[in-house]
């Protein structure tokens, strides 16, 4: 059956995320992943479809190899991609029920674990991760009472273990553990009730208790104290040491957009996330040439070798 599927994974992509798409792909395929990827993307298709195998009898999927099918929607969507990640997850687990479980990676993320650990990690409860910043919110904390102020129709009490502030980079559920999505999308279009912004991320608000689409995520699991969560700490994203599940390219700094050479005279390191990403560039799908690859890892060691001689 074509809805079939061990596994679901999801992305939303528009522009040179591509890049990223190809990588995250890439990665999947080396940790052993089993399922089909669902690609939900504004504008064109990625430049290296036409690397992939037609599937007979359909318009959106495509054979990356034996246990991976590739699946492409065009997305009319009137918000950012940030906000529509639960929408588009929802759809999916419901085109593919059959499935152990179902996950959304932001794609400027690579796999570094294998894929047995993410099949692992679900049944403890909601798989999410620590962000890189605000390490501690704690439960009572102003933006927690906003949350609930705002949601109060949807509070279930308050969970006073919950004192970590989540990635929405990354977010895996099976059926058990469901709910979330759901109530995700309820905050989500209450929140739009609200008239906050939908459209962009409030990049100078930080001290707001709504920059964007991962406050949103925070404001679900807030009111969602009945919930289980399964949180691995910021090291889980490559955001700190030791590395071991996936690397996320956080802010400005994408791989794809880096010039390296301008970065070393600017005084800019090398992420660990971006140094993982080259690794996921040729196969199975190559969105770079062997000769673009030696090139940006030559860069890439000349960087961090002016990093040691000015910190010494």
């Amino acid at each position: 059956m074509e809805n079939s599927y061990r596994n679901v994974v999801i992305t939303l992509f528009e522009n040179r995320y591509e890049y990223g798409v190809a990588s995250l792909v890439n990665s999947l395929y080396k940790a052993d992943y089993e399922g089909i990827i669902c690609i939900g993307y504004k504008g064109k298709l990625p430049f290296w479809i036409n690397q992939l195998q037609p599937k007979k009898g359909s318009s959106q999927l495509y054979q990356l190899s034996e246990k991976i099918d590739l699946r492409f929607d065009e997305l009319i969507v009137d918000m950012h991609f940030g906000y529509y990640k639960p929408y588009y997850l929802k759809e999916m687990a419901q085109v593919y029920p059959e499935a152990l479980g179902w996950y959304y990676f932001d794609p400027d993320i690579v796999i570094l674990a294998k894929w047995g650990v993410f099949e692992n990690w679900v049944q403890s409860g909601v798989a999410l991760v620590q962000d890189s910043n605000f390490e501690l919110l704690y439960w009572n904390h102003p933006w927690r009472n906003q949350w609930r102020s705002d949601y109060i129709e949807l509070n279930k009490g308050i969970d006073k273990a919950l004192n970590y502030y989540i990635n929405s980079g990354f977010i895996g559920v099976n059926s058990e553990h469901f709910e979330l999505i759901n109530r995700w999308i309820l905050v989500n279009e209450k929140y739009k009730a609200l008239k906050y912004p939908i459209h962009y991320f409030d990049r100078k608000g930080n001290l707001n208790a709504y920059k964007g689409d991962q406050d949103v995520l925070n404001a679900a699991m807030t009111v969602s104290s009945d919930l289980f969560f399964s949180i691995l700490g910021k090291e889980a994203m490559a955001f700190d040491y030791p590395v071991g599940i996936m690397a996320h390219a956080i802010n400005n700094a994408k791989p794809w957009n880096s010039n390296y050479l301008k970065n070393v005279i600017s005084g800019i390191k090398v992420s660990i996330a971006e140094e993982y990403f080259w690794n996921f560039c040729s196969s199975p799908i190559k969105s770079y040439s062997q000769l673009e690859l030696s090139k940006k890892r030559m860069l890439i060691k000349f960087s961090k070798f002016v990093n040691r001689i000015w910190k010494k």
